[in-house]
Parts: C-alpha cells; sequence; structure tokens
C-alpha cells in the first residue's frame, strides 16, 4: 500500500506540473518573455564603487525607456602628506576618509533589434553621495551630488534571462566644473 501511496502522489505532482508546449519549428519561432524587471550587481558607474540596482523596462523587450535605483559603497581610504613648513621642516599630515553610502539613480534608453541580445545603452543620472568626493571634485562638503551620462553596450544570454555591461560614464560633481572619464561594469538578472 505504501508504494501505490508514492506511485500515486508521484503521478498526481507530476499532472500537476505539467506545462502544455507547443513545437518550436524554427528560432524565430521564440517569442520571449514579458518581464520588464532587473537586477544587476555592478563595481564603478554610478554606485561609485560596488552597488546593487534594481532596473525597470518601460517596454517588455527590452527596447526603449527605463529607469534604475541602486544603493552602493564608497570604501574609505587613508591619505599621507609630506608638507614642508614655513621653517623649513617637514610636516607628516594623515588624513582619513570614511566609507561612503551612494544612491544612483539613471533614466536610460536601449537600442537594438528586438530579436537580438546587443544592445547600446544612453542614459544620464544622479547619483548621490553621503561625504565628500574627493575623488571627483576639490570641494570639501558634507554631501555630494554626481551627474553622470552613459554610453554603454549590454548583451544578453539565455533567453534575454541574464545579461552583463559595461560602458562609459563621465561623471561631474556638482563642486566642479568639469566631466572626469569613468567606466561601469555589471552583471545581472530579469525577473
Amino acid at each position: 500500500m505504501t508504494a501505490k501511496f508514492y506511485v500515486s502522489a508521484a503521478l498526481l505532482w507530476l499532472t500537476l506540473t505539467a506545462q502544455a508546449q507547443t513545437p518550436v519549428t524554427s528560432p524565430a519561432a521564440w517569442q520571449p518573455d514579458k518581464s520588464r524587471h532587473s537586477i544587476y550587481a555592478g563595481i564603478m558607474g554610478g554606485g561609485v564603487f560596488l552597488s546593487l540596482h534594481y532596473e525597470l523596462r518601460l517596454q517588455p523587450d527590452q527596447l526603449g525607456w527605463g529607469a534604475r535605483i541602486g544603493i552602493g559603497y564608497a570604501p574609505g581610504y587613508e591619505e599621507t602628506k609630506h608638507i614642508r613648513g614655513d621653517s623649513g621642516v617637514w610636516i607628516t599630515s594623515n588624513q582619513h576618509y570614511p566609507s561612503k553610502l551612494t544612491i544612483p539613480f539613471n533614466v536610460n534608453y536601449l537600442l537594438g533589434k528586438a530579436g537580438s541580445p546587443h544592445r547600446l545603452e544612453l542614459g544620464l543620472g544622479l547619483t548621490y553621495m553621503d561625504g565628500d568626493a574627493k575623488l571627483f571634485d576639490q570641494v570639501t562638503t558634507r554631501h555630494t551630488w554626481l551627474v553622470m551620462g552613459t554610453v554603454g553596450y549590454r548583451r544578453f544570454y539565455f533567453h534575454n534571462r541574464l545579461m552583463w555591461k559595461i560602458a562609459f560614464t563621465p561623471v561631474i560633481s556638482l563642486d566642479a566644473d568639469y566631466p572626469l572619464p569613468y567606466a561601469e561594469g555589471g552583471i545581472g538578472l530579469r525577473f
């Protein structure tokens, strides 16, 4: 009686989890799913060093307009300066810069063909940094706003579920007058 129970339970489970399948006659017959949400981990770029982003596409084919928001981390560091004083004596100055929280926001547009896994990304965004952005400007402030452009390439795999990206992301601090070259890389999943 136990074997009949297990066989019946297994058949019931297979019946409930079975899905109807339509035969695929060619690769062009494959229809991508309509999910618009992505999450990806990034290095550099809008998160400054390490970041985690949530992205929402407005169209289900991963083309057109989209927006993302994230949370990032910029590590702290120590800086030692040796300065020659007025009396000719060398003075050593140690400066500690703590780790910083960053919150990037970006609006972007993806170009490409609907059936292709290749995308060109163009975007513009703002990043809030809780602390001084000494890397991007020379003004000392408690909070920093960075403006970042994006020109990048995205490559999708596994029916547009897995994505990696590289991008050129020039940065302009609101306390500086000139852009600095910067880059971004990332890998993520669509759900």
